[in-house]
Parts: structure tokens; C-alpha cells; sequence
């Protein structure tokens, strides 16, 4: 049975209004968690980056649902959500290493600690199937432990790069009516680098899954791979099986093909937001950073306007802004984890630290063998 196009202009009227209600749903969870951290804002330094993944359930809904509304500026929504979306994971990355490494003094993350509790990890392989194409990890030395960390790094920063830039591109694309083989190479390179992106923040995830226990960082993780799938293999695997879905909207031309397609995918993703603004309340919950007394930021007596000055000043700038920074390493070679290190500075860096050397593994064994302490509790956090 085909659908005509009464049927199908039914769905688009429909469509809106379920997407504005999932919409209106996801905003309305994520603000009130978002309101009780500005509250308990206790410790910026952490909570800064807790709102930058809990504004992600509602700016996924609202450019998906200002996508169904407007069709034609599909491919500029699109690109604002794939930049926050590669900000997003790799804020991510940088609140696992805060939790493991959080300068209390400085306010700031120490990441020589990280690299020492690297360098006593040892020998671990790479998870299923990766196993099969890259040697096993060694981590028993401090450079080495520096290597992998700064690996880590670069391959879910890589992602902050490509993302934005291949949907730019293929913004250009479709505005030149380009052949369809342009969008499955672009999408090919997109695929590559999620799939780098995430493997190595499960692999720095499981590597030091004991430090970070006491944070009790899964759940934050399964919301995190959630937007990854909801955004991209959900996209992948609807453009795959586009045909069967529109042969129940019976002859339908192309342009009408592509706006029910994008239609059907925004939708999934407002309903799915709901889920994650869920998840992302009970993982990242503000009573985590609730002090005892009332001595924090108190809503009740600020103005809204003093609400998203705070918003903007202590969340989104710093968070970019870091960022940013972050990105210029890609083009310095001196922080690039796979340059060739020179002789003399391995040995220069073998000699700073007694756990710098490959023999320490052995030592690892002994009774007298150092154990890194665990974090300490941070300011403002409780477990």
C-alpha cells in the first residue's frame, strides 16, 4: 500500500509536533540539572565541563528539530552540531583526566601523575579486534606512559578536526549536486575517524578503569558513545536502508525522497535526546558537587541574566577556549606522540624518574614495589 501525499504531508505535520514536544522535554530536564550546578557550583574547574555534556541532550534536539522545521538550512545545522559534538568528546576525554589527575593547588590537571600510573600498567593488549593489526601496549616507564597518554589524545582530538571540516565539505557538495560516490568517500573518512576517536577513549578507559572507579565513570561513558551512535552509524544505517523505508511512501521524487529521509532521522534523534538528558542527569548529577552548607551560587537570588552570564563566562568560553588551544598541538611536532625521539632526550627523560626505565617492570613484582596512590577527594566533589 502507497502512501499519497496527503498521507505524506500528514507525517511532516506530525513530525513537527512530536519533535517540538521531545524537544521542549530534553531542554526542560537538562536546564534543571544545569540550574542545580550553577547552584552547587563549587568547583568550575570540573563543573564547567559536567555542563558542557549536559547541554548536549538539548542542542542535538533543537538543531534536529530546527532541521524539520527548515529543510533548507539542514547542512549549516548539521555543522554547528558536528562541532559541538567533536568538542564534546573531547571535553570528555579531558574530565577522565581530571578525575584521575586534578591539581588541587594549581587547579589543574597534573599530568605527570597520569603518566606514572601509566608506567606501572605494564604489558596490555589491544581490545577485540584490534589485537589483530597492532602490537601489545607497554607501558612500564614513564616516556611510555607519556607516549600512549599523548596518543590517546591526538587520535579523540583528530576527530575535533574531520568532522566539522568533511560536513563543510559536503555542504559544498550537495550545493554543486555532486556525484553520490563524493558523499560515501566523505562518510568513509567520518567512519574512520569516529571509529579511532572512540576506540581509543575505550582503551584509555579500560587501561585505567581502577583510578577512575571512584567516579563511577560508565554510565558517563554509555551517554557519551550514545551521541556517537545516535549521530553517525544511526545516519549510516538509515541512508543504507533509504530504500525500503520510502517504498511505503509508493512514487515520490527525489527531493521529497530526501526531506522525508532527514525528517525520519531528526525525529529518532529528539526522541532519543529524551533518553540521554536522562542519562546524563543521573551520570552527571550536580549532588556530586553539593556542599554541606549554603555557601555556593544561589539561584533564587540571581536574575536570569546573571544565570547565562555564568552560562557563557565560566561554561562555554572556557571549554572553546581550551579547546582551541588544545588543537594547535596537531600542527607542533614537539607534541606529537609518534615523532621520532632523539637519543639524548630519552635518556634525559629515562633519568628524571626511577620508573622512566623498562627494568621497573620486573620491579613491579617485588614486595617493594610502588603502588600510585589513588586521587584524593577534589574540592566540591563527593563519592
Amino acid at each position: 500500500m502507497s502512501c499519497l501525499n496527503e498521507c505524506q504531508e500528514s507525517l511532516l505535520g506530525y513530525s513537527k509536533l512530536l519533535s517540538g514536544f521531545f524537544t521542549a522535554l530534553a531542554i526542560g530536564i537538562s536546564a534543571y540539572q544545569v540550574a542545580k550546578h550553577l547552584k552547587n557550583f563549587t568547583n568550575p574547574f570540573f563543573q564547567t565541563k559536567t555542563i558542557m555534556i549536559l547541554l548536549m541532550s538539548p542542542f542535538y534536539a533543537l538543531t534536529s528539530f530546527l532541521t524539520i522545521l527548515t529543510q533548507d538550512y539542514q547542512g549549516y545545522f548539521a555543522l554547528f552540531r558536528d562541532i559541538y559534538e567533536a568538542v564534546l568528546i573531547y571535553e570528555f576525554f579531558n574530565l577522565l583526566s581530571s578525575y584521575l589527575a586534578f591539581d588541587q593547588d594549581l587547579r589543574c590537571i597534573d599530568y605527570e601523575r597520569i603518566y606514572e600510573m601509566l608506567s606501572t600498567k605494564g604489558i596490555k593488549k589491544h581490545i577485540w579486534p584490534m589485537n589483530y593489526l597492532w602490537k601489545d601496549l607497554i607501558l612500564i616507564s614513564r616516556l611510555r606512559g607519556r607516549w600512549f597518554f599523548r596518543s590517546c589524545r591526538l587520535y579523540v582530538l583528530q576527530y575535533l578536526a574531520i568532522k566539522p571540516t568533511v560536513t563543510f565539505l559536503l555542504i559544498i557538495v550537495y550545493a554543486f549536486k555532486a556525484s553520490i560516490w563524493f558523499y560515501y568517500f566523505f562518510q568513509f573518512i567520518v567512519m574512520i575517524s569516529v571509529t579511532l576517536s572512540l576506540y581509543y577513549l575505550v582503551l584509555f578507559y579500560q587501561i585505567l578503569h581502577v583510578e577512575l572507579a571512584y567516579a563511577k565513570p560508565l554510565l558517563k561513558f554509555l551517554s557519551i558513545k550514545g551521541v556517537l551512535f545516535f549521530t553517525f552509524w544511526q545516519s549510516v544505517a538509515i541512508y543504507m536502508f533509504k530504500r525500503p523505508l520510502l517504498s511505503v511512501f509508493g512514487p515520490i521524487d527525489e527531493h521529497r525522497a530526501e526531506l522525508i529521509i532527514a525528517v525520519l532521522e531528526c525525529l529518532l534523534v529528539c526522541f532519543e535526546m529524551v533518553v540521554l538528558s536522562v542519562m546524563t542527569t543521573i551520570a552527571f548529577s550536580y549532588k556530586d558537587f553539593k556542599e554541606m552548607q549554603k555557601s555556593g551560587w544561589l539561584l533564587d537570588d540571581q536574575s536570569m541574566m546573571d544565570l547565562g552570564k555564568r552560562l557563557v563566562n565560566n561554561v562555554m568560553s572556557e571549554s572553546f577556549i581550551t579547546t582551541l588551544e588544545d588543537l594547535k598541538e596537531l600542527g607542533d611536532p614537539l607534541q606529537n606522540p609518534f615523532r621520532s625521539f632523539k637519543p639524548g632526550e630519552v635518556k634525559k627523560e629515562a633519568n628524571s624518574s626511577s620508573t622512566d626505565t623498562d627494568s621497573s617492570y620486573n620491579n613491579d613484582k617485588d614486595s617493594n614495589a610502588k603502588i600510585y596512590e589513588l586521587p584524593t577527594v577534589i574540592p566540591g566533589y563527593h563519592r
